[in-house]
């Protein structure tokens, strides 16, 4: 291969690579929100942790795992707490799992107008797939800037969960379930409003 040939293709890799770290950044930051998920059913279940564990880990679809939170926030709060704290976080976790579901599933495409980009932002976006019919005239995209908002946004939605959690289980109580102490400690920080570590792997 020519030198000059080999530097372009490093220099696109570069300059795409801030992009390809974003939607990654965005893709990891997920599982943060499907932590707190799975923190709300186990406490609302009261079960033992191997158990809880075994279901909500064999729901697949992101969807899934918030139709079944949803259905046990409904059996377990009253219609005061499902109004003014639950339905608020159900419709932002929604509106996340079609946001989590495009980065999925939309694929990479270089931006002819850069107009649309900030003067940083590497020209490449994730955008609805070409095969796709119905999102022929979907203009929507996912650009660097935009990818590392939406990590700091699923990351924002995984701390309101936890918060939501925190004032309506008691610890004693996750104890007793054998929840994990690293979620334990985790979820103990929102009860004591302090800044949100990183999740456990």
């Amino acid at each position: 291969m020519p030198n000059g040939t080999s530097s372009d293709q490093e220099t696109i890799e570069a300059t795409i690579a801030p992009f390809y770290h974003a939607v990654g950044r965005a893709t990891a930051r997920w599982q943060h929100v499907e932590a707190g998920l799975f923190v709300l059913a186990h406490a609302i279940m009261q079960t033992d942790y191997k158990y809880s564990s075994v279901v909500f880990l064999h729901i697949q679809s992101a969807a899934s795992k918030v139709k079944l939170v949803d259905r046990l926030c409904h059996a377990h709060f009253d219609k005061t707490i499902i109004k003014n704290e639950w339905t608020p976080l159900l419709k932002d976790l929604n509106s996340a799992v079609a946001v989590r579901n495009s980065i999925a599933h939309w694929e990479a495409n270089f931006i002819l107008d850069v107009s649309v980009l900030e003067p940083w932002e590497s020209p490449i976006a994730l955008t609805p797939h070409h095969l796709d019919v119905r999102a022929q005239a979907d203009t929507r995209g996912a650009t660097t800037n935009t990818l590392n908002q939406t990590a700091e946004g699923f990351l924002a939605l995984a701390n309101r969960l936890l918060r939501f959690v925190a004032p309506h289980f008691s610890d004693k109580a996750l104890r007793a379930t054998n929840l994990p102490r690293r979620l334990l400690l985790y979820l103990d920080n929102n009860r004591n409003d302090v800044p949100i570590p990183t999740p456990p792997p």
